[in-house]
């Protein structure tokens, strides 16, 4: 990894948690009652309506991201961004955290980035005691 892309890396994860504590939140979709009505009509219009167009469209081949996909992975591909989306749209936390509440930036105190000059052999020895360890925990 180039210096550039870790301080870009260590940049974004710095300021990950002011960005997403700033992102806009539906207050119609944070509340239970509409959230569960809005969930259960996504399913339903996914299920009956969006699934049998996408696989009707995607049946001709010139219409596929890839020609060399199939109906049925064209289809997960469509349903897996949509379903994103609503993960986003609704706040939907598979850890369990709650995401009414603020989130709390915990930012670097000190970090420096550092050049690291390794050898061939020092690789080379490196992988010879992992490959060691692998086998004796095998």
């Amino acid at each position: 990894m180039h210096s550039v892309d870790l301080l870009a890396l260590i940049l974004s994860l710095h300021f990950a948690d002011a960005q997403l504590d700033e992102a806009p939140r539906n207050p119609l979709l944070r509340n239970p009652v509409l959230r569960t009505i809005y969930l259960i009509f996504f399913l339903l219009s996914m299920l009956f309506v969006l699934v049998p167009l996408w696989a009707i469209y995607y049946v001709p081949r010139f219409n596929r991201p890839r020609r060399s996909w199939t109906v049925k992975r064209c289809v997960r591909v469509r349903w897996s961004k949509r379903l994103c989306s609503l993960v986003a749209r609704c706040e939907i936390d598979y850890l369990g955290r709650d995401l009414s509440k603020p989130l709390v930036s915990t930012p670097f105190l000190q970090y420096t980035l550092v050049h690291v000059r390794i050898t061939l052999a020092e690789v080379t020895a490196a992988a010879e005691v992992l490959q060691r360890t692998s086998s004796v925990l095998a």
